[in-house]
C-alpha cells in the first residue's frame, strides 16, 4: 500500500551545516512507521527528518522547487513493500 495526500509547504529552512529543511502540514503519515521511501510531487530529492502528528519535515540537500504555502502531493512506500 502506498498511502497518499496533499499538504501544504509551510516553511523552508537553511541547515547551518548544509541543506535544507522542508515543513509540511497537515501530516497524513503514522508516526510511529519507518517509511522506506517518500517521493513528492513536483518531485525533489529528500528523506525523512521527522514525523510528527500535524507536521512532516523534509530533508533536501538543495533548495528544492517549491515555495511556502504551495501544495505538495506525498506518495509513501509502506514498511510491508
Amino acid at each position: 500500500m502506498m498511502p497518499s495526500f496533499e499538504t501544504k509547504v509551510t516553511e523552508i529552512r537553511e541547515i547551518p551545516t548544509g541543506g535544507y529543511v522542508v515543513v509540511l502540514s497537515p501530516n497524513s503519515l503514522i508516526s510511529d512507521i519507518a517509511y522506506p521511501s517518500i517521493r513528492v510531487e513536483p518531485f525533489f530529492e529528500c528523506t525523512v527528518g521527522a514525523i510528527q502528528t500535524d507536521y512532516l519535515e523534509l530533508n533536501v540537500r538543495e533548495l528544492p522547487p517549491v515555495q511556502v504555502g504551495q501544495t505538495v502531493t506525498i506518495h509513501a512506500v509502506s514498511p510491508d513493500r
